[in-house]
Parts: C-alpha cells; structure tokens; sequence
C-alpha cells in the first residue's frame, strides 16, 4: 500500500511538471514580436547637393546641406532583432533679394537591425539601412507679378519646378530604451550611400542640361518615441 501511494504521488508529481512545461512552451510560443507606432526627429547632413553650382552661378540660394527631418512609423521588436519602417519628411526654405527657393523631400525607410545586447532596459542594436527619397525643388522668383487677367502659362514663367528621385542605402546602429518591451525612446545613427544618380527632371517641361546627384550620400541621425 506504501509503495503504492509513492508510486502515485510520484506519477501527479511527474504529470504537474510535464503540464507546467508544456504551458511554458505554449506562452513562448504565443510570445511573438512588440508592435507599435512611433513619431521622430533628427536630420540629414548630406554631401553638397551639385544643382547648387547652377543655383549659385544665377545668385539663387543654394540647398542647404542640413535638412530636419519629422518621421512617423512603426517598429517589431523581437528577443534578436529589431525592424522599423518610416516615413519622414523635410522641408528647406531659402530667399535672397531675388529669388525664394523651396526643397520638400518625402522619405520612405526601412530598417533592418539585430540586437547585439538585449537587456531588460536597454538594447544595442546594428544593420542596414533601405531608403527611397523624392526631392521636389521650386525656384521662384521674388519679382513675380500674377495677373488674373492674364492666366496664360506661356506669360507666367517666373517659376522653376524640379524633381528627382533617388535610392539610398547604407549602415546603421541603434541605442534603444525600453519598459516592458515596449519602446520609450531611440537613437538611430547612420550613413547611406546613394545607389542611383538622381538626375532632375520637371513635369511641366523637358530639361535641359540636366543635373545628376550621382555620388550625394547622406549622415542621418534620427530620434524616436
């Protein structure tokens, strides 16, 4: 009778730890990636933009190398990794005694990173950086003078409407704090090396003499929330 009550004690020992294990398993398995949004700042430091020889030798102002950015996304945070895809958007507003001149950018990335250092507050993390970016440049003259009376294009052409696209990819880090697996703050730091040539074009007309961005690569430092 002993041994039989050792024997059963000993089986309901053994089944409450098989039961105990298997719910183990079955919440890490259930326990997938953190997803949320984000909103960010920062800015890129990029190499001199070439148009800018053109703006200066006509005395426009030129594109500033430094543009801010504002960002808004969203993030997986997983146990060794760490994905993020924002859009960002940059605005350059310069004018001189002659001309005002307005650069809007709109900026697609995606970040890939693995999580060097995963501690319950902070992670370090490292990888690459995918971007695409379109630059939309106006030139305006200050002298402009629009006459309602007369709407024709052909008489209106105070007005310079440039765009390019182009394709950035390169390295990046990443200092992130978190609670509970849930992001509270990040900074990302990066360089991207332009892949394509980023030649201007316009849609109201054919250019002339174009422009190529080939080779203008970019320093990006970006915080987020």
């Amino acid at each position: 009778m002993k041994k039989l009550f050792v024997l059963a004690l000993s089986l309901m020992t053994f089944a409450q730890a098989v039961a105990q294990e298997n719910t183990t398993e079955k919440d890490t398995l259930k326990k997938g990636p953190k997803i949320d949004l984000y909103i960010g700042i920062g800015a890129s430091f990029n190499d001199n933009f070439k148009i800018n020889n053109n703006l200066r030798a006509t005395g426009m102002p030129e594109i500033e190398d430094v543009l801010p950015e504002f960002a808004i996304g969203f993030y997986f945070l997983g146990e060794t990794y760490l994905v993020d895809v924002e859009f960002a958007t940059a605005l350059m507003d310069r004018k001189n005694s002659l001309a005002r001149n307005q650069l809007y950018q709109f900026t697609t990335r995606a970040r890939g990173h693995y999580n060097f250092v995963n501690e319950k507050k902070w992670i370090l993390s490292g990888g690459l950086n995918l971007a695409f970016s379109r630059n939309d440049l106006n030139l305006n003259s200050r002298n402009n003078v629009i006459d309602l009376n007369d709407l024709n294009p052909e008489t209106q052409s105070n007005h310079i409407s440039l765009r390019n696209h182009m394709l950035f990819a390169g390295p990046s880090i990443g200092l992130t704090f978190k609670n509970k697996d849930k992001i509270i703050g990040r900074l990302n730091i990066g360089y991207e090396f332009a892949l394509t040539n980023g030649k201007w074009k316009s849609d109201f007309g054919s250019v002339q003499n174009t422009v190529r961005e080939q080779g203008i690569n970019r320093f990006m430092v970006g915080l987020i929330f």
